[in-house]
């Protein structure tokens, strides 16, 4: 923006002073003249201080734009191969490169996949259809297990009642032989002491 701004500037001759000629000193000027030299001296220290800042400003800017572009690079260098001197507008051309190719060849894959599309249509369709009905075979399959399982487990039920009043069946015909036990020992006391 400076150097734009200086190039338009008109450039006047510069009138160089007189040496020989001396100047009427007016002591109502001069201290006027003291006043505006030293009021220009501090406008020309504000200047350079301003210069400097913006210099400063300026190398940070620079400093700041380079390595965002270095970050921007860094991100994108495992996608897309970018020339490490490269300014912004060179990577945006290696970019937009880089995408051209890549539509070109996908649009490349998409043609020639076209024509290989039919016959892997008709392969995926005849795996469909054996993937059916092999399904179809292990749903019937799992079905009759189904079945046999729920006929062990109805058997395993009534085992477990059938166990369930043997059981009773044995505890009660254990009492009994133990009451006959009893009456027959009872008996036996009564037949030896008579």
């Amino acid at each position: 923006i400076f150097v734009s701004q200086l190039s338009t500037v008109d450039h006047a001759p510069i009138e160089e002073p007189l040496l020989h000629t001396i100047t009427p000193v007016q002591s109502a000027n001069t201290e006027q003249e003291i006043n505006d030299i030293q009021q220009l001296q501090t406008d020309i220290s504000l200047l350079r201080t301003q210069c400097a800042q913006l210099d400063e400003a300026n190398r940070a800017w620079k400093d700041f734009h380079q390595n965002q572009l270095e970050l921007f690079r860094d991100k994108l260098q495992d996608w897309i191969p970018l020339d490490i001197n490269s300014n912004l507008e060179q990577m945006t051309q290696q970019i937009l490169a880089h995408i051209t190719q890549i539509r070109n060849d996908r649009n490349f894959i998409f043609q020639n996949d076209n024509q290989s599309d039919s016959s892997t249509i008709d392969s995926l369709q005849k795996q469909l259809a054996n993937y059916q009905y092999n399904e179809s075979m292990l749903a019937q399959n799992l079905e009759q297990l189904n079945q046999k399982l729920l006929d062990v487990y109805k058997q395993c039920e009534e085992f477990r009642d059938n166990n369930a009043q043997l059981i009773l069946s044995k505890q009660q015909v254990d009492k009994q032989l133990e009451e006959r036990e009893k009456q027959i020992n009872e008996y036996q006391l009564l037949t030896n002491q008579n």
